[in-house]
């Protein structure tokens, strides 16, 4: 279409260059009469001119039209560029989070197993060396990926509780019978008070064991919804 409008335009221009010539003639023969040479001569002169018009027209407007379709080019492949790299950025992203939401439903597991007061369920499904593998995953993921302030914050804190997580793990698997606490069973004993003084004691320790756990998991799940808010609202601006 923009070939055709090219060559129409350029066809007008000699067109138009012919008809000035032809006047240009008539006039000629008007004002001194009948020569042939001369006729011959004005209309080759200006027949070249035109020619040479046309030629200049036709080549500017085909160059015009080749540079316009260079600069679209470069700008599609520019914007195909980006918008790849938008899509790797994405994906690396939610490799990431993958990641970060597995040792989260993790905590959620650990969580459940809580209330099974001997602990059956939480050893089949809790071993520090799972602790141990999120740590070391997470101490290897490009954060920078993350791609704001506040999820990069979120998630130093995030995985920073796992650490703090599997030592209150150690001491709440361990039990409420600690060195302290046994140590103060048998003062208590030895004071004469009954067995239900000293099974206050060691519910209390047991309860306080149990909430360390807790609120190293209430962190986890804290912070986790803020990393997940923060990658949803950069996939979607995106």
């Amino acid at each position: 279409m923009k070939l055709f409008r090219i060559i129409a335009e350029g066809s007008f221009v000699i067109a138009a260059t012919f008809l000035v010539t032809l006047v240009v003639a008539v006039m000629t023969i008007h004002a001194w009469g009948w020569n042939s040479g001369n006729v011959a001569a004005w209309v080759q002169a200006v027949g070249a001119i035109a020619a040479i018009i046309g030629a200049y027209f036709i080549g500017e407007r085909q160059g015009k039209t080749a540079l316009a379709a260079t600069q679209k080019a470069h700008e599609l492949a520019e914007e195909t560029r980006q918008k790849v790299e938008v899509l790797v950025e994405r994906e690396r992203r939610q490799g990431m989070f993958a990641v970060i939401r597995a040792a989260h439903n993790h905590t959620l597991q650990i969580k459940d197993a809580l209330d099974d007061k001997w602990n059956i369920k939480m050893y089949e499904i809790y071993h520090p060396s799972i602790i141990d593998s999120m740590i070391e995953l997470m101490s290897k993921l490009p954060i920078h990926t993350l791609g704001s302030e506040r999820a990069i914050a979120a998630f130093v804190i995030y995985s920073g509780q796992f650490t703090f997580l599997k030592g209150a793990m150690e001491k709440y698997l361990a039990g409420a019978h600690t060195p302290e606490i046994k140590s103060e069973l048998a003062l208590l004993k030895a004071s004469g008070y009954d067995k239900s003084h000293g099974d206050n004691l060691v519910e209390s320790k047991r309860v306080a064991l149990r909430n360390s756990v807790e609120t190293h998991m209430y962190c986890i799940q804290r912070e986790f919804k803020v990393l997940e808010r923060e990658i949803n609202l950069l996939d979607h601006q995106k």
